[in-house]
Formats: structure tokens, sequence, C-alpha cells
């Protein structure tokens, strides 16, 4: 017999019903912690053999050039770190939700959530925490409700964040 699907509104306008059985939810945590662990393992090898490669290029850089002995070179004259930012993990929509509730809560720094944002593959590759807030600017997003701004006003208010 398959589980009874729980039906979980997500948001408030418009509403969105998400379908996910309990089994579904169970596998989906499991397969997080799978990628995480090896994602891991992935990092420390790559940490590894980043120093490996160092230790090699120093001494061919030190064979090439004129100082006398090999610890005379620097991390500044040669370096080579190859990526470890394998986290396949990527925020939920609960997630993303918390973080702009805290904010719009001033409980974190639109700082904060944006390097949240960055680290949960919610902003494009390639794109700086540092440059969103000049495209909100550029493109501001549409001006809540009547109703929406009256409920975020209130909230700040009876929070004590004024």
């Amino acid at each position: 017999m398959r589980p009874r699907p729980s039906f979980r509104p997500l948001g408030s306008l418009p509403q969105v019903v998400v379908m996910q059985t309990s089994d579904e939810r169970h596998l989906d945590e499991a397969l997080q912690i799978r990628q995480a662990g090896e994602g891991s393992v992935i990092a420390g090898f790559a940490k590894a053999v980043s120093k490996s490669m160092n230790v090699a290029l120093h001494w061919d850089y030190w064979w090439h050039s004129t100082e006398e002995h090999p610890d005379q070179i620097s991390n500044k004259q040669i370096m080579v770190e190859l990526n470890k930012d394998f986290d396949y993990i990527r925020m939920t929509g609960r997630e993303i939700q918390a973080l702009v509730f805290a904010w719009q809560s001033m409980a974190i720094s639109q700082d904060t959530m944006l390097h949240q944002f960055e680290r949960g593959d919610v902003l494009p590759p390639g794109r700086s925490p540092q440059e969103e807030p000049n495209l909100i600017k550029a493109n501001p997003p549409p001006a809540l409700s009547p109703v929406a701004a009256a409920a975020q006003t209130l909230y700040i208010r009876l929070s004590g964040h004024v």
C-alpha cells in the first residue's frame, strides 16, 4: 500500500501545493547526506593534490630560477589551488523563506542573507553577493500589496524591531 501524500501549502499568494510522501522526504535527506559525504571526500582529495602540486612546482621553479634554496620560493611566486567547492546541497524553498523572513524581521543583515544565498546556489554562478543589491536597484521588485505591507509593518512593531 502506497503511503498517503501530505499536502503542504507553501507561500501565501499564489498558494502552491507540494505533494511529497514521508518516504520521499527520507530518501531526499539520505541523498543529501550521501552527496555531502562524497563532496567532503573529493574536497579532501583536491586539497591533498593541491599541496603535492605546490611542492613539485616549487622545486621545478627553484630548479629553473636563481634562488639558492627551494625555501626561498614563496606562495606569491607560484601557487596552485584546486577547486574544493563540492557542495551539492541546494537550499530548499522553506530555507529560502526562512532566510527572507529573518532578513525582513531584521534578525540578519542583507549581506548575511545574500551570503547564504550564494552558499546555497540560489544566486547564479559567478554573481557575487555584492553585485545583487545593484541589480535589485536597477530592476526593483514590484511593491508589496497594501495588505502585505500592513502585515509586515505590524509584525515589525510587535516584534520590537522598529
